[in-house]
């Protein structure tokens, strides 16, 4: 399996003009995503929407980017420092429950970040990309949450 992914992300940063290829952690995700794709269906859809944490944090930052990599010190203070803004309280805290085995910092702000979206989506407050979103074969919306 692992020559498989090494050679498929070779092939893709090779069909991209810039080089760019796809993760071997989303590699790794590919069997769970599809089962999640599986699983849904429109009605589903209602209850279970998909996010995604730098999204979340750009929203968090008023639409503009950050500065810094989530893979960096800075990348996560700068992460905490927009998590407390927005109303999670202490962080930090949560930082300091898990070992780098278990989670890394950055899978924890990620998860924050998740966190606060869902608590936007029950209180009616989260946005979507794109406003109207189509929709595939199957009738699901192709959108994501913040």
């Amino acid at each position: 399996m692992r020559f498989v992914t090494w050679a498929a992300g070779s092939r893709n940063r090779a069909s991209s003009e810039y080089g760019l290829g796809i993760s071997k952690q989303c590699f790794a995700l590919f069997p769970r995503l599809r089962d999640v794709h599986d699983q849904m269906t429109p009605e589903l859809q209602e209850r279970v929407r998909e996010v995604h944490p730098e999204l979340c944090f750009y929203g968090m930052n008023n639409g503009t980017p950050l500065e810094h990599s989530k893979h960096t010190p800075e990348g996560i203070n700068q992460r905490l420092h927009l998590l407390k803004a927005v109303g999670i309280q202490r962080p930090e805290r949560q930082l300091a429950l898990f070992t780098k085995q278990t989670a890394t910092d950055d899978d924890v702000v990620d998860a924050l970040a998740a966190a606060w979206t869902a608590r936007r989506i029950a209180d009616g407050e989260a946005q979507r990309i794109p406003e109207l979103p189509e929709k595939d074969a199957r009738g699901l919306r192709m959108e994501m949450w913040w």
